[in-house]
C-alpha cells in the first residue's frame, strides 16, 4: 500500500487558489495564519511604496464576486514592502504568508502577477452601526458612505490628515447633555457606534498649520481647512480597509478621492 492520502484542511487554506473570504474567515482573525496561500482579486486601493512619503507599503485586493456570506469580508491587505507593483483596477494573483497585523488580515507578498484589469462595485456602509465590531465583514473592501456625514472632530487633521465623521450631526460629549453615570455611559456607547475616521492613508506627520496643495505626497485635506468645521457636512465615497482593533471608534476609511461634496458649516 502507498502513503496515506493527505487530509484536506477543513478551513480551505490549502486550496491551490484560496478565496479571499476564506483567508478572512468569519471571525476576527484569519484561519490561515502562518500558511502560504495564493489568491486573486482586483486592486481597490493602491498605497504602495513611495520614496518621497511614508505610505502603507501595500495594496487592498478584493474579490469582485465574493462568496455571498455577510459574515466574511471579500477584501484584504497585501503587504508589498519597498515595491510598487500594481495599479488600481489590476486583476492580481498573489502568493504569500497570511497573518494578522494590528488587527488586519494581510498577505505578505512573495509573488505578484498582474493578469488583467477589472472593476469592483462598492458596498454601502451606513451609520450608526448596530454592534461593536460589526464592520469586520467589510475589512479591506471598497465601500460607499451614502449618508450625509458631519465633522465631529478634526484634532488630528493637522498632524495625521484624519477627520472623524458621524451621521445625524455632530456627536456631543455625553456629560454636556446628560447626567454623569449610566445616562452618560449609554450615550457614549451610542456615539461609539456612530463615528468613523476618514484618513488620508499617509503614515507620517504633517507640519501643524501648513496648508499643502492637493497631491499624493501631502496631507491633502489641508488646502480645504478653511472650509472644514466641526458640525460641517461631508459626503464621501471611500474604501473601508480595516478596523485595527475592531472597536467602532477606531474603524477608518482611507480616501481614494477628494470629497464628493463641499463642506458646509
Amino acid at each position: 500500500p502507498g502513503a496515506p492520502n493527505a487530509i484536506p484542511d477543513p478551513s480551505g487554506c490549502d486550496l491551490p487558489t484560496v478565496p479571499i473570504s476564506t483567508i478572512q474567515g468569519d471571525g476576527d482573525a484569519t484561519p490561515c495564519a502562518g500558511l502560504t496561500v495564493t489568491t486573486t482579486g482586483v486592486v481597490v486601493g493602491d498605497y504602495e511604496y513611495d520614496p518621497n512619503v511614508s505610505t502603507l507599503r501595500g495594496f487592498y485586493l478584493q474579490d469582485p464576486v465574493g462568496d455571498g456570506d455577510s459574515a466574511t469580508s471579500d477584501g484584504l491587505f497585501v503587504f508589498n514592502g519597498n515595491n510598487d507593483s500594481v495599479s488600481l483596477g489590476d486583476v492580481v494573483r498573489v502568493t504569500g504568508a497570511a497573518s494578522e497585523f494590528q488587527g488586519q488580515t494581510q498577505i505578505s507578498a512573495a509573488s505578484i502577477v498582474v493578469e488583467g484589469t477589472g472593476t469592483v462595485a462598492p458596498v454601502d456602509v451606513t451609520f450608526p452601526r448596530t454592534a461593536a465590531g460589526d464592520l469586520e465583514p467589510y475589512e479591506g473592501m471598497l465601500v460607499t458612505l451614502p449618508q450625509t456625514m458631519y465633522v465631529t472632530e478634526h484634532f488630528q487633521l493637522g498632524r495625521f490628515g484624519q477627520v472623524v465623521v458621524s451621521s445625524g450631526g455632530r456627536l456631543q460629549q455625553p456629560t454636556n447633555v446628560v447626567e454623569p453615570g449610566a445616562p452618560a455611559l449609554a450615550l457614549q456607547a451610542a456615539n461609539d457606534l456612530n463615528r468613523i475616521i476618514i484618513d488620508d492613508h499617509l503614515r507620517g506627520r504633517a507640519a501643524l498649520g501648513v496648508e499643502h496643495p492637493p497631491g499624493r505626497g501631502h496631507h491633502d485635506w489641508h488646502h480645504r481647512r478653511h472650509d472644514l468645521h466641526v458640525g460641517g457636512q461631508q459626503c464621501e465615497r471611500q474604501r473601508l480597509p480595516a478596523a485595527a482593533d475592531q472597536r467602532p471608534e477606531r474603524a477608518r476609511v482611507l480616501r481614494r478621492h477628494q470629497p464628493t461634496a463641499d463642506l458646509r458649516a
